[in-house]
């Protein structure tokens, strides 16, 4: 069966597919080697193949025909009518090298795709940045940009990106001098957070302006944390501020406090011992009071050293109570916390105090009782036939907040004798 039988059966449009095809193909492959490698072989060889396959398509088509239309002109009667008398596996051979001509461009194409930049291959680089890219001319109309930067521009202005000035109008950067000077903004679309930087670039003596968009939603969401953090440091740093303050007045009242009680006892224990001595000189060391009476003025006068010697309180108290005629009597348990010591140290002096003044005692009666957690102390003295209205002010108002900032509470009763009693 000869070329020219097989094109009249239903062959026919199988051989015309296949040559069409194969005609686009190459033309296909000379346009990509001659962009890309020039004048090299494989353009010199695409360019040949290209040649041949439309001689081919040409002959089969006006085989096809003008072969038996004696009254149409033939282009190249001889050499058509020689083709389509050759048997058919000519045409089949010659499909086959094509085919196998194709596979090797083929081949080719993809190593030098992965070999050279190509123009498209920029593009389908700059297409998979996650940053938006735009060039544009001087007059704004764009000429190369991302798929990034496309979406953006459609979700911002709800247009396609034609002109690069609506979006940079939308970014907040406006103006010549930003695109000259490449300064940023800030703008959201919805959901995201974008950076926009404006500026220009030169190339072959063309200035083509430069517009990039970097997501910054993580940035942009730390901040607003950091933001939320910094409100709460401000506050917490407010209420410090008010508690310093708060916490100076307490210890200057303290301090005062403490000022007081030791100028009321020691005075008051002056006082006392002298009043003593001139009832019972006999009782009392002349030589101790006088120099009790110089410690203590020494002491309101601020003319002493400081002492350093660690002294317990409790002792002291004992000691000055003695002095004032007042013996003091313990029984129970005696703490050995520094601050309950202390603080029975005070109410022993000014229990001391109270009896020998108001009730004129000579035995204070301490006793200590504790109880899981708590301690209680229970001082009294004096007779009921005594003065026994004693009015909790001056000393004892003073050891009362001392007990209340103790964490303890006080009770004064005159009922049988005077009797204070602390529980802490």
């Amino acid at each position: 069966m000869t070329i020219w039988e097989a094109m009249n059966t239903s062959f026919r449009t199988v051989i015309f597919i296949s040559v069409t095809m194969s005609l686009l193909s190459q033309l296909y492959f000379f346009l990509f080697f001659s962009g890309v490698l020039k004048k090299k072989v494989m353009t010199i060889c695409s360019f040949a193949l290209l040649v041949i396959c439309a001689v081919l398509f040409f002959v089969l088509y006006d085989g096809l025909f003008h072969y038996e239309d004696e009254a149409y002109p033939r282009t190249w009667p001889v050499a058509v009518s020689s083709f389509c008398s050759l048997p058919a596996v000519v045409l089949l051979i010659i499909g086959l090298i094509f085919a196998a001509c194709l596979i090797v461009e083929f081949a080719k194409m993809r190593r030098v795709r992965k070999a050279q930049l190509s123009p498209m291959a920029i593009k389908e680089t700059i297409d998979l940045l996650p940053v938006g890219v735009a060039f544009a001319g001087e007059d704004g109309h764009v000429a190369l940009s991302n798929l990034t930067m496309n979406e953006l521009a459609l979700s911002l202005t709800g247009n396609v990106l034609s002109d690069i000035r609506l979006l940079q109008k939308e970014a907040g950067l406006e103006g010549e001098e930003n695109d000259i000077g490449k300064l940023s903004s800030i703008c959201s679309d919805g959901g995201r957070f974008w950076q926009f930087t404006s500026g220009q670039i030169t190339e072959e003596e063309k200035i083509y302006r430069l517009l990039t968009a970097t997501d910054i939603t993580a940035e942009a969401q730390l901040n607003e944390k950091l933001k939320t953090t910094n409100r709460k440091l401000t506050e917490i740093n407010s209420r410090l501020e008010i508690y310093n303050r708060t916490a100076e007045e307490l210890v200057i009242s303290q301090e005062l406090l403490n000022a007081r009680m030791q100028v009321h006892n020691e005075t008051g224990h002056v006082l006392l011992a002298c009043r003593h001595y001139l009832e019972y000189p006999g009782q009392m060391d002349e030589a101790s009071l006088l120099k009790m009476l110089k410690l203590t003025n020494a002491h309101l006068l601020k003319e002493y050293e400081d002492d350093d010697t660690e002294k317990d309180p409790l002792v002291d108290a004992i000691r000055m109570a003695g002095l004032i005629g007042v013996t003091v009597s313990m029984s129970g348990v005696i703490p050995e916390e520094v601050e309950s010591r202390k603080l029975i140290a005070a109410a022993i002096s000014e229990c001391a105090t109270n009896i020998k003044k108001h009730t004129d005692g000579h035995v204070l009666f301490v006793v200590t009782e504790k109880k899981n957690d708590s301690f209680t102390f229970s001082l009294s003295g004096g007779s009921s036939g005594g003065n026994a209205r004693i009015e909790e002010c001056g000393g004892l108002a003073s050891l009362h907040r001392l007990v209340d900032r103790a964490g303890g509470s006080m009770e004064v009763t005159t009922t049988d004798a005077f009797t204070v009693k602390i529980i802490l």
